[in-house]
């Protein structure tokens, strides 16, 4: 039983760490413009509000996925204590 409670912890992990970098990569790349760069500043009125939109909520999904994993690496070891 102790190797499915690592197996699940490390997959939970490596689930979010390649949900932030997903979205990093669509935010940064799929929805970029030819002629504005990764940050808009100036740009953003360049971008159709459908894209910037899209890209906005990337970024959000992006920041919550991001805390959930801050937060199980910080309660982890009180989840499985409990498990």
């Amino acid at each position: 039983m102790n190797i499915v409670k690592h197996l699940l912890d490390k997959t939970i992990i490596l689930y979010l760490i390649i949900e932030i970098c997903y979205i990093t990569y669509v935010g940064m790349v799929v929805f970029k413009q030819p002629d504005a760069g990764m940050v808009l500043f100036k740009n953003a009125s360049l971008i159709p509000i459908e894209q910037l939109w899209s890209r906005r909520l990337y970024f959000i999904e992006g920041y919550i996925a991001f805390i959930a994993l801050i937060t199980y690496l910080g309660l982890r070891r009180t989840i499985w204590r409990w498990a």
